[in-house]
């Protein structure tokens, strides 16, 4: 890890001019001979501009000055060769989303997405797109303002690695997720799908052997589009006679639980649906297969680059906490989906075991 970037300001004009930051950087990080491009790297960062009139002449040490209300703090990482930054100061990463790249003219054949055999799939999302990833940790946020929401829950389930293993681990776990769900939405019905899905980073290859569909997703989705979100409602309420969705408000939500001890290697970012345009969505045919379901495909949903988006994660989420975000509403005032994806945190140390989790859907019906 390169050291934190940060010389003190010791004027009240918390002036630190781009010289002492790169001779600092370099100084505290040892990495004179690397030839990275200091000023380069320097002048991008957010919220920092070049400014030489609001302070005494004798206060600047050199040509170009760096000056905000107040210096981002910024630390360097460098991992297998590749140079990632962090703002401590408003708590955020640099990572990759990997939004798709080809999207298809009105009217063509939607994109297909083959779960861990990419080489099949016509949805191009290489090479990703840098952006700034918010840690929202400490910060309180809502299923009617962002559509997400970072809730405690210690689960009654002792191996969460027996879900999809055991019918009674999965029965428990999907009562506790169902009334939780129900708690904190206010809905009438819960309908649970399954009893849970295990994800495992790449390099839990024990793990992941026998399993399918269980790598993390990198890439910004949607778990369905409106068409596909009504038909799977309607086809779960086929089984509950005396029950539709005429005339009332109805969700679909993902219930998203980290099983490993933090840090995370591939958190969950999840992008706040007040930045997220209609024009900026691409349907994407999905591929899979399931233990339950054997092969199916269904529809859902991609996204484009948009530099408005804000990204978002909660830094070193435990097994006792879970992110519960809305994945379709019925009710057009409210959040209507949030894009999520698995990202590379670029400052998690090195070796770290790589992340486990588990996720759920629910259907909520409202009165």
């Amino acid at each position: 890890m390169y050291g934190l970037v940060h010389p003190a300001a010791e004027t009240g004009c918390e002036i630190a001019t781009v010289e002492t930051v790169i001779n600092t950087a370099k100084r505290m990080a040892g990495v004179k001979r690397l030839g990275l491009n200091w000023r380069a790297i320097m002048s991008g960062l957010a919220r920092t501009k070049t400014i030489l009139d609001n302070c005494e002449p004798s206060l600047l040490s050199g040509p170009r000055s760096l000056n905000s209300s107040r210096i981002p703090e910024v630390a360097l990482f460098q991992t297998k060769g590749a140079l990632a930054m962090t703002d401590l100061g408003t708590k955020r990463v640099q990572g990759t989303i990997n939004y798709i790249r080809n999207p298809v003219p009105p009217g063509g054949v939607p994109l297909t997405f083959v779960t861990e055999q990419d080489e099949l799939s016509t949805m191009e999302t290489l090479p990703g797109t840098p952006m700034w990833i918010e840690d929202l940790r400490g910060q309180e946020t809502s299923l009617d303002r962002e559509g997400f929401a970072l809730i405690p829950h210690k689960s009654g389930v002792e191996n969460f690695h027996l879900i999809e293993e055991d019918a009674a681990t999965d029965k428990l776990y999907s009562d506790e997720i169902a009334a939780l769900v129900k708690k904190l939405t206010g809905a009438s019905h819960v309908f649970m799908q399954g009893g849970g899905k295990k994800r495992y980073g790449p390099k839990a290859t024990d793990q992941l052997v026998g399993l399918t569909n269980a790598l993390p997703a990198l890439y910004p989705h949607g778990d369905t589009i409106d068409k596909s979100a009504l038909e799977l409602a309607q086809r779960i309420l086929d089984y509950v006679p005396g029950l539709s969705l005429d005339g009332r408000r109805w969700a679909h939500y993902n219930i998203w639980r980290p099983i490993t001890p933090p840090p995370q290697d591939y958190p969950l970012a999840l992008c706040d649906t007040r930045t997220i345009s209609p024009t900026d969505r691409e349907t994407v045919i999905a591929h899979t297969v399931t233990r339950a379901m054997g092969e199916m495909k269904f529809e859902t949903t991609g996204y484009m680059h948009n530099p408005s988006h804000r990204w978002c994660y909660f830094s070193n989420m435990t097994p006792d906490e879970v992110l519960v975000f809305i994945t379709h509403d019925s009710d057009p005032t409210r959040p209507h989906q949030v894009a999520h994806t698995a990202f590379l945190d670029p400052t998690c140390p090195p070796n770290t075991p790589t992340r486990a989790s588990v996720e759920m859907r629910a259907l909520v019906l409202f009165e």
